[in-house]
């Protein structure tokens, strides 16, 4: 069942052939619509155009006729109007309880009413209580379509939508927006943005934002859904700093290719991501790491040439306040300088002291 836009002139009364309009009255044709009951509402291919009874000249074809008062079940009619012709509906209306009829293009959509699914469109619904009520409409590869309605016992709703075909669509947003966005590693645009024609598959996307995180994602569109990404870039972030590469290394995070060098500084926002660092002629470096919303993380990647017995690694650095030769100066200084010595230091417990004997050499 397709849902066609009538032309402007079906929203107004027919008028009477005349010799004026006789070019245009020999293409069309008449339907005239009456019921049982008056003042009864007339829709023509589910949109409104007036009361019972009523007469329309239309182009010729074959159209949805349904005729609705409270209190009495729907008639529906599809009828032909010929050229040149009057077509006639007569309907029958008898008491019913009320429905709620959801008509949506494609045909075939599912429907759900407040959260229960209840069939797929076009369907007639007899049985909805009254109050509040909400429902979605999905279809593969449409943007879904969520919306609410009042119902009182004996009304008969009709719900009419058409769900855009969102197969190719991508949407980028950010917070703040004005960020630099990627879509497998091809700049597109300034968020926000919105790209069409993409084909369906599992996509990478990055966002970039002077003096804020970056967000590293993957988008999945496989089913032919609406791509979608959208980010909040803090402005509190921790730095990662990877170093000890060759001049041709190649940094790849999250299969996201950023880099190439012998190092890589970067704002990643907080979580564990997977880093590969590669250069040809050398075994490539596979692992992961942790980084959180603040602070600065500093890396040494150790690459071995290929055939190399010693597998490539990254290293985190120790920062000096994290070396036990670092405390036990410290300790020894407190001890010796008395009181008003301080030393400032992150709220970190320090690495324990190895075993052994421990030398510490004093000015």
């Amino acid at each position: 069942m397709s849902l066609r836009r009538l032309t402007p002139f079906l929203l107004a009364p027919a008028v009477a052939f005349g010799a004026p309009a006789a070019a245009q009255d020999a293409a069309m044709g008449e339907l005239a619509v009456d019921a049982t009951l008056e003042d009864a509402t007339v829709y023509i291919d589910y949109e409104e155009v007036g009361k019972t009874p009523l007469e329309y000249r239309l182009p010729p074809g074959r159209y949805n006729v349904r005729v609705a008062i409270d209190g009495f079940q729907p008639f529906v009619r599809s009828v032909d109007v010929h050229e040149g012709e009057l077509t006639e509906v007569r309907a029958s209306l008898l008491a019913g309880p009320g429905s709620v009829e959801f008509v949506v293009q494609p045909s075939g959509a599912t429907v759900v009413l407040d959260g229960r699914r209840v069939g797929t469109a076009p369907i007639r619904l007899s049985d909805v209580t009254r109050g509040h009520h909400e429902y979605a409409l999905s279809a593969p590869s449409h943007e879904l379509v969520e919306g609410e309605f009042d119902f009182e016992i004996g009304q008969n709703l009709l719900i009419v939508r058409e769900l855009a075909d969102v197969s190719g669509h991508f949407r980028f947003e950010t917070d703040p927006p004005g960020a630099s966005i990627y879509l497998d590693g091809e700049r597109v645009g300034t968020s926000p943005v919105e790209l069409e024609d993409v084909p369906p598959g599992i996509h990478r996307v990055r966002a970039e934002l002077k003096g804020h995180s970056t967000v590293l994602r993957e988008v999945d569109t496989t089913g032919g859904e609406l791509g979608e990404f959208s980010a909040r870039l803090d402005s509190r972030h921790a730095t990662q700093v990877f170093s000890g590469g060759q001049p041709d290394t190649t940094w790849t995070i999250d299969g996201q290719r950023l880099g190439e060098g012998s190092s890589l500084k970067l704002a990643l926002d907080r979580g564990t991501y997977k880093l590969r660092a590669e250069s040809p002629g050398y075994q490539p470096v596979d692992a992961s790491f942790i980084t959180g919303d603040s602070g600065r993380y500093t890396w040494s990647v150790r690459l071995e040439p290929d055939g190399s017995s010693s597998g490539s690694e990254l290293v985190e650095r120790t920062p000096l306040y994290k070396s036990w030769v670092f405390w036990t100066a410290v300790g020894v200084a407190a001890t010796g300088g008395g009181v008003g010595a301080a030393v400032a230091l992150r709220p970190e417990d320090p690495a324990p002291l190895p075993s052994g004997d421990v030398v510490v050499s004093l000015p």
